[in-house]
């Protein structure tokens, strides 16, 4: 489905730009989810950006990370 969490360069390329929420395995400054534009990605890293804040996460930090879907009215 359109909210399949991405896995493969292609998910993560697919989704550059677009709104994702990561779920973490650990708190992360008390939250274990986290909202943002995905703006970039390495082998072990991705990057997000939060209402402006650059947000870099570890691969290993994150259980699944998905688009996040917005129903409009």
């Amino acid at each position: 489905g359109i909210d399949r969490p991405l896995k493969t360069e292609r998910d993560y390329q697919k989704s550059m730009g677009k709104l994702v929420e990561a779920k973490l395995f650990a708190p992360l400054d008390g939250k274990k989810v986290i909202e943002g534009l995905l703006t970039g990605y390495t082998e072990d890293t991705v990057e997000l950006d939060q209402n402006g804040t650059k947000i870099v996460l570890d691969k290993k930090q994150v259980a699944i990370i998905k688009p996040v879907i917005i129903f409009h009215d």
